[in-house]
This record gives structure tokens, C-alpha cells and sequence, in this order.
């Protein structure tokens, strides 16, 4: 029996996978027996993975410390998604059940997080076809969704292609909470290989500079305005083996980061302040950053 027949009364059948990855795995679904059919996105993660990711993050905790602190992470998940429900943010990726599923077959619990489907950016085009007015209002956007994670005191701490979302009026939308963690708290994706292409230099230390979220946007933009190549990177057909993590490690240790070559200079100046390396020569609030957004011409 596949554990989504356990879900939700046996409601709902698996379509398809749409991805998986250190938090879990997201599958589209369709709910049995609607008409007109009803298909949503469903994750599943367990809590064995929530664990893992705690130990990524903390390899001093002992066995009790890493299920002490997954049930305060699951406490906190239920809260976001309750908080994002009532705020129901045209911004945020719309969330619509959750539910924990115990068994008997595999390492549990399981959690299950029913929430809109829509198309990733990462899986709708090649990240290389984006004009500067979609990534002027993909920055714009998102800065919105983020000044509702301000609002709760919340970092979302994993902003990259796959977390973001084409919404239906042509915007965009901000996905997974997953790795959210209060303003003032120790960065939980530190360690997670998916997102360290975006993440901010502080945060690859465990620390974090209360900006780091702007940080990875600016880098989102810049890959979008860039061919689809990260910084340092050649715009040849293919990169040289090795180059995008001499990429990455140019940025970490600080080098000045180049203008993204289809950028605008009023754009690129706004996408590189992003991306400083010191985060006081950053944005220092995501309306800050929204606003500047708001004056490139390319936008109105």
C-alpha cells in the first residue's frame, strides 16, 4: 500500500512525481472520483529526513536533542502554515491540508502538506529566456512575499528557482517554508547542497545577517539576467568542468561579483547591491529593495 492511500481517507491518487530532495518529495495528485478533476501538489516527508536535516545543520546533537528539536520544528510548521492560510498572500504559495500519517512500513511519522500546483521556475523554462520587465516583477513579487515573513519574524532561509512559483495572473509566487526559521536564529539550510548556489556567504558559516533572504533573490535575478549562468561563469555553450564551483567559491570568499549581461545598469546596480558580500552594503529591508524595484523604468 502506498502511503498516500492512507492520506486524507484514500481521497486523493498519485499522478506523477514532480521532484524530490532533501525535505521530502512533491508529487502531483488528483482527487478521486471529481469532476471537473482537481489536482493539487502534495509533499510527504518524514520524520527521520526532518531529522537529517537538523544533523546537517547540528552534528553535535545527540539522539534526544535531534527529536526534541523536530517536534519544535513541526509545532513551528503547523503554526506557519495556519498564519500563511489566514494571510492568504496572492505572494505565497497557497496551502491547503496538512495531515500526519503513522504506519507500521516505513520509518514515520509521515507529514503530509496539500498546497496549490503551480509550475516552478526552475521547471518552467531554462532559467535563460527572462526579460528584464519578468525579472523586475519576479523581484518585486517575491520582496512582497518576504515582507510578510518580516511581518512574522520569520527568514525563509531557501530561496532558489524551485521555490518559486508562476502564479496564474502572470506574477509569481514564494514556496517552501519548509526552512524558515525566526529573524534572530542560526540559518537552518546551512549545509543544504541544493540551495548553496543562492545562499548568502554568512549563512555557508551558520550565521546569519537578518538580509541573507535578499541575498539569495539578488542571486536568483542575476542567474535570470545572465544566460542562466551563476557569476564567474563562462557564456560559452557549455561550462568548463569545474567552473561553477570555482564560481561558487569566488563569491563565498568575496570576490566583487560582474553585472549580469542583460541587465540594465539601473537594474544591475540593484542586483549586485543585493548580492553584496557585506551584508551592511545590502538592502537592509526587503521594502527597501521592492522600491528600487519599483523605479526601474523597464518595470512600469
Amino acid at each position: 500500500m502506498h502511503l498516500i492511500e492512507k492520506y486524507d481517507g484514500g481521497s486523493w491518487k498519485i499522478d506523477s512525481m514532480l521532484g524530490a530532495g532533501f525535505s521530502g518529495k512533491v508529487y502531483k495528485i488528483s482527487k478521486i472520483g471529481s469532476n471537473p478533476p482537481i489536482q493539487e501538489a502534495l509533499k510527504v516527508f518524514s520524520l527521520p529526513e526532518i531529522r537529517q536535516i537538523i544533523k546537517n545543520s547540528h552534528p553535535e546533537f545527540d539522539s534526544a536533542q535531534l527529536d526534541r528539536c523536530a517536534d519544535l520544528q513541526l509545532d513551528s510548521a503547523r503554526e506557519k502554515i495556519l498564519a500563511f492560510q489566514e494571510a492568504d498572500s496572492p505572494y505565497i504559495l497557497s496551502y491547503h491540508h496538512f495531515e500526519v500519517v503513522e504506519t507500521d512500513e516505513d520509518p514515520g511519522p509521515h507529514f503530509f502538506l496539500r498546497m496549490e500546483l503551480l509550475q516552478s521556475l526552475e521547471l518552467a523554462y531554462a532559467l535563460n529566456h527572462s526579460s528584464e520587465k519578468d525579472v523586475c516583477r519576479l523581484g518585486v513579487d517575491i520582496c512582497s512575499a518576504l515582507e510578510l515573513y518580516a511581518k512574522n519574524g520569520l527568514v525563509h532561509g531557501n530561496i532558489k528557482p524551485s521555490e518559486i512559483f508562476l502564479a496564474q495572473n502572470g506574477g509569481y509566487k514564494l514556496g517552501g517554508f519548509e526552512h524558515s526559521h525566526p529573524a534572530d536564529a542560526k540559518p537552518a539550510n546551512a549545509g543544504i547542497v541544493g540551495a548553496r548556489y543562492y545562499t548568502a556567504p554568512e549563512v555557508e558559516k551558520g550565521l546569519n545577517s537578518g538580509n541573507s533572504d535578499l541575498y539569495s533573490l539578488g542571486m536568483v535575478m542575476h542567474q535570470l539576467l545572465n544566460n542562466g549562468r551563476m557569476p564567474f561563469v563562462s557564456q560559452g555553450k557549455s561550462a568548463k568542468p569545474g567552473e561553477t564551483i570555482e564560481a561558487r567559491f569566488k563569491r563565498l570568499k568575496g570576490d566583487a561579483l560582474p553585472p549580469p549581461v542583460n541587465a540594465s545598469p539601473a537594474l544591475a546596480a540593484i542586483v549586485l547591491k543585493a548580492c553584496a558580500f557585506d551584508g551592511e552594503k545590502r538592502y537592509q529591508s526587503t521594502t527597501e529593495m521592492k522600491n528600487a524595484l519599483l523605479g526601474i523604468n523597464s518595470f512600469r
